[in-house]
């Protein structure tokens, strides 16, 4: 079954954030997944969130992916420590945690362009076996042989061979997320930001 995420928007300083999430995973003992979303490539930022970073010129909001099962007992741990009577704490408060939604769809576009047939073989190959749980839609492939033209000169007017694509990728955000990192791995393929559909 597929996993189902969560986009938590959070309130604080990363490491205390980054510090309380990995130290929650240790204390129960499970490896569920989560991602800050700029480091991912999610886009993420509203024009206000910009607007209050410059202003205050720190880097206070955080949005992050989160698997919804670690999301639902992150929640049950906060309001039972925030129970009236209970000290509260600095970092670990309902307070902090601006929004929780969860992720129908993520979708990202792509595009590529090459003048060697071995790197278009390797596009092609990537683009065909993307993971379960994603479908590429309205791509587009165009291969281009101009006879004429002798050899392959990376800055000539023409070339040889050209083989472009462009698309969009849309599935579940956690396959989606490892599958731009391959992308961004590969310097032939330009991938955009990952869009969250809520």
């Amino acid at each position: 079954m597929e996993k189902k995420y969560y986009e938590l928007v959070l309130e604080g300083d990363y490491n205390a954030i980054n510090g309380l999430l990995n130290g929650f995973l240790l204390g129960k003992n499970h490896d569920w997944t989560f991602y800050f979303s700029k480091k991912a490539g999610v886009k993420t930022e509203t024009l206000i969130e910009v607007i209050a970073d410059w202003i205050s010129m720190k880097n206070k909001i955080h949005h992050i992916i989160m698997e919804d099962v670690f999301y639902k007992e992150l929640r049950k741990a906060v309001e039972k420590y925030n129970k009236p009577l209970k000290i509260k704490s600095k970092f670990v408060n309902l307070n902090y945690i601006k929004s929780a939604k969860l992720i129908k769809k993520a979708h990202l576009n792509f595009k590529a362009i090459t003048y060697g047939r071995q790197h278009a073989a390797e596009m092609k190959f990537l683009l065909k076996n993307i993971p379960a749980g994603i479908v590429l839609q309205n791509y587009k492939p165009v291969e281009k042989v101009v006879k004429d033209v002798k050899g392959v000169e990376l800055y000539a007017p023409e070339h040889e061979y050209t083989f472009e694509a462009s698309g969009t990728l849309v599935g579940n955000i956690g396959t989606m997320i490892d599958l731009k990192q391959k992308l961004d791995d590969y310097p032939l393929i330009e991938a955009d930001k990952i869009h969250l559909k809520f």
